[in-house]
């Protein structure tokens, strides 16, 4: 009998499950992304970052599309452009991807997409006392578990005050072959510094 059992037939399962790169959407949402997102002083500028955001049809006139682009913070005006761009951007992408999204400020919280179109709706408050951008993008790749990453993007008005640098975030990515892609958000005109130069007072 114990023969028997041995020689018999053998039934084998491959179970073969697809894993698709991740696509990963990285924001900032340190304290400096709830700055105003302006100002925006050209036309141009006006108009082009209206469109991504489909702001253009809530004012009327350019002067106050301005306006309403100057008032809105940088993190609204990164979460309106994603949100924006759902069906021209991220649906095609979620077809072909897995898309993750994160916030990042003092470390790296997951952002949940909403399940109708690849969005993030309203943004959290940001009021991370840091960003740390460079380890963000080392933790996103190490999340990842050697799984194919075809591309980081990543939301931010430039700063990188904590954690790893990026140069050396720039080296991981190199070496896990991720491409890493930086979205500007703001406007590219410089803010005038203000100082106080003297008091006085009168008695």
């Amino acid at each position: 009998i114990m023969i028997y059992v041995l020689a018999g037939p053998i039934l084998k399962l491959d179970l073969n499950l697809e894993r698709r790169p991740i696509v990963a959407l990285l924001i900032d949402q340190s304290k400096s992304m709830d700055l105003p997102a302006g100002p925006f002083e050209s036309d141009d500028s006006v108009v082009a970052t209206a469109r991504a955001a489909r702001l253009d049809a809530a004012a009327n006139t350019t002067d106050e599309t301005r306006r309403v682009l100057n008032e809105l913070s940088r993190a609204r005006l990164a979460h309106a452009v994603i949100d924006a761009s759902g069906s021209t951007f991220l649906k095609p992408i979620s077809e072909r991807f897995e898309i993750r999204a994160f916030g990042v400020s003092d470390g790296l919280k997951p952002i949940e997409l909403r399940s109708d179109l690849p969005g993030l709706g309203a943004p959290p408050s940001a009021d991370g006392k840091r960003s740390t951008i460079g380890s963000g993008i080392e933790e996103v790749i190490e999340q990842a578990a050697g799984q194919e990453i075809a591309g980081i993007i990543v939301f931010t008005d430039g700063q990188n005050n904590g954690g790893v640098s990026l140069s050396h975030a720039a080296a991981t990515s190199t070496r896990a072959s991720t491409p890493v892609y930086a979205v500007p958000v703001g406007s590219t005109a410089p803010i005038r510094d203000v100082a106080i130069a003297d008091v006085f007072t009168h008695g």
